[in-house]
């Protein structure tokens, strides 16, 4: 004669106890763990920028030097050469492993206009003009960069010449946006800096981006929100 055996009720109850008990132990974890993906994504961003400016600034084979607005050969990038405009946006690329590049070149929109209001803004306020951009353009329209985390790296002032001879100048425009000259600028403020902005999670959805200002010698300055998150664990739920 064969027996069957059964969990009798008891025994029912003790496993569904034990899966309740491990399940209320992991499930506040795994929460956890996905909350704070933006951070780790942020994080692993702003080290990114570091590495590969320091690398960009470090070889002769993007920029002489270690200026930022001067080619291999010397040439200043001024904005009057082919290329000039895309130059920064597709060096950076080189150095980064991404899905997806474009590097465009601008004409009398927002670049000319967001560009200077964010270098003069950053970094207490660059990440509005980050998120303005974001609502106002699709990222069609804007340099940007897509690592294979799906990270976006986009460039606020592409038109703005950027390196050491225009460190204490300014570039002026007429009412069409067309450059005319650049004037002397005590603060160093128009050209010292290349605004790019971070998005850890998309374009449009829900994060603001953050703002990071690359100065001409190399150096990353985050804004202050950035610097916030930076200093956040990766097991905070905020």
């Amino acid at each position: 004669m064969k027996y069957k055996f059964a969990f009798t009720l008891a025994e029912t109850m003790i496993v569904l106890v034990v899966i309740g008990v491990l399940s209320a132990i992991l499930l506040p974890v795994a929460q956890k763990s996905t909350a704070n993906e933006k951070v780790l994504k942020a994080k692993r961003a702003y080290s990114t920028i570091g590495k590969v400016v320091s690398e960009l600034v470090a070889s002769d084979k993007y920029y002489l030097d270690g200026d930022l607005g001067r080619r291999p050969n010397g040439v200043y990038i001024d904005g009057t050469h082919e290329g000039d405009f895309t130059y920064f946006c597709e060096t950076f690329a080189s150095l980064l492993s991404s899905k997806e590049v474009q590097c465009i070149k601008s004409g009398q929109d927002w670049a000319y206009y967001a560009g200077a209001f964010s270098i003069q803004e950053a970094p207490n306020s660059g990440d509005s003009v980050c998120t303005s951009v974001q609502n106002n353009y699709g990222v069609q329209h804007v340099s940007h960069i897509i690592a294979n985390d799906d990270v976006i790296f986009f460039e606020l002032n592409p038109m703005a010449p950027f390196g050491l001879l225009y460190a204490d100048s300014k570039v002026v425009y007429d009412g069409s946006g067309v450059r005319l000259m650049y004037e002397k600028d005590s603060q160093g403020l128009y050209n010292r800096y290349k605004s790019f902005c971070i998005d850890v999670d998309g374009w449009r959805k829900g994060e603001d981006p953050f703002n990071i200002m690359i100065q001409v010698d190399g150096r990353i300055q985050p804004s202050i929100r950035m610097r916030e998150w930076l200093e956040k664990s990766v097991q905070d739920k905020d």
